[in-house]
């Protein structure tokens, strides 16, 4: 709780202490006037506290979310053997469309020269995600596809980087995935 609104909470419990301490008062009854002094006093600080919190309220909205801290996932690819040649990836977050590309022949010759992909950058919501990577190669003449499963928790405030690794793992292609965190805080 702010400064500011436990000096509200106390102004208002004092005004209350001095209008309700007579006995002889009934609610809705005010019987002295520096009661009623009381009351417009309060009345005029609650309206100050609503001005107060009414500005800052706009100066929020019109500041928008980029004051928030940034809750982003990266998501790179890279390709670790140059006979595999990277066809595409689709990526579904929560059973959702959520990425996909093409991969051209330029790009996979960028991928063979140690480059890497950044297939996603942006904001996303705090929580568990089940990133399904389905990712289409060819080796050598045959065109094949596997899928890969991925959580992610994401937590608000954090940079959230994944890495998907196309590689050969004896004679089967697999992606294999890293996950690094990064905080602002």
């Amino acid at each position: 709780m702010s400064d500011m609104h436990k000096g509200t909470l106390a102004a208002i419990a004092s005004m209350m202490m001095i209008i309700f301490s007579d006995p002889v008062c009934f609610a809705g009854e005010i019987n002295r006037p520096e009661a009623a002094e009381a009351v417009r006093n309060l009345i005029m600080q609650l309206n100050a506290t609503y001005v107060s919190l009414n500005k800052s309220l706009k100066q929020l909205e019109k500041e928008g979310i980029g004051s928030l801290p940034d809750t982003i996932l990266n998501i790179s690819v890279r390709k670790r053997e140059k006979d595999i040649k990277l066809l595409a990836l689709d990526i579904q977050d929560n059973n959702k469309p959520f990425e996909s590309h093409l991969y051209s022949p330029s790009e996979d010759e960028a991928l063979n020269a140690g480059g890497r992909h950044q297939i996603f950058r942006g904001a996303v919501t705090e929580g568990m995600h089940e990133l399904k990577v389905k990712y289409y190669w060819k080796l050598q003449a045959s065109t094949q596809e596997g899928l890969a499963v991925v959580p992610v928790s994401v937590k608000l405030g954090k940079s959230h980087f994944i890495d998907l690794s196309i590689l050969k793992v004896g004679d089967r292609v697999q992606l294999i995935s890293s996950q690094l965190d990064f905080s602002d805080r």
